[in-house]
């Protein structure tokens, strides 16, 4: 990333944070363990979603001004506050191989033709270039993203709605509390949970007192979305 200082402001905040939390739901369908009641599920998770994102809030309401790395270093102490950082850069590695391969199979098994390697290299290669570009860059490019996926959902929800047949939403919790229960936690975890990243740079925000409100909003509209994603998919 460019190393002069460069600050967003919260409405690009919004759409950073929507296009993150959409990301790969728009081709796996969130709690899909949970049958006809996905769409619950998703709902549930995107609540329980808010809870995490007020204790973001709160961290970033007693440290304003510091970033994730840096509020660890105040809250647990130099050393302990470096450990708990790498830990956190290192989930955050993981999280993206995770998803960078589960793409990669997901375009592979569409073009059975083209090497696994060439949607491996893909993304990185794009990625690297856009983190080059700078975090205003990024967010600009995801204002364009976010506006194309409602509009790419929108038009394929006309197309698909002659073949929608309601009664495949039931019946209604079929599932095992257990089960739904699992659904429930694993879409507040990812993405939701996952929003924790960008507390990496919320001190860039320019005004960072008002991020907690603009990313409640990203949680809203892209909790909404993909619960109207999983009633179309389910029907």
């Amino acid at each position: 990333m460019k190393p002069e200082n460069q600050t967003i402001s919260p409405n690009q905040l919004f759409y950073l944070v929507s296009v993150f939390l959409l990301g790969s739901s728009v081709i796996f369908l969130p709690g899909a363990q949970a049958g006809s009641s996905a769409w619950l599920a998703v709902g549930l998770g995107a609540l329980e979603g808010l809870i995490f994102l007020a204790i973001y809030n709160a961290l970033v309401r007693q440290h304003p001004g510091k970033n994730l790395i840096e509020m660890n270093e105040l809250v647990f102490g130099s050393f302990l506050g470096k450990v708990v950082s790498w830990l956190y850069l290192l989930f955050f590695l993981f999280v993206s191989a995770m998803l960078l391969r589960t793409f990669a199979s997901f375009f592979a098994i569409i073009m059975t033709s083209t090497p696994l390697m060439v949607f491996l290299i893909t993304p990185l290669v794009v990625s690297s270039f856009a983190v080059r570009s700078g975090l205003e860059v990024l967010a600009r490019y995801s204002q364009i993203v976010l506006m194309t996926l409602v509009l790419l959902f929108c038009l394929e929800s006309i197309l698909l709605a002659q073949d929608m047949d309601p009664s495949n939403l039931l019946p209604f919790m079929d599932i095992p509390i257990s089960e739904m229960l699992l659904a429930i936690q694993n879409v507040a975890a990812i993405p939701f949970g996952e929003a924790i990243v960008f507390l990496i740079f919320i001190n860039l925000v320019s005004a960072p007192l008002e991020a907690g409100r603009f990313m409640r909003r990203s949680f809203l509209f892209s909790g909404i979305l993909l619960v109207l994603y999983a009633v179309r998919t389910i029907a």
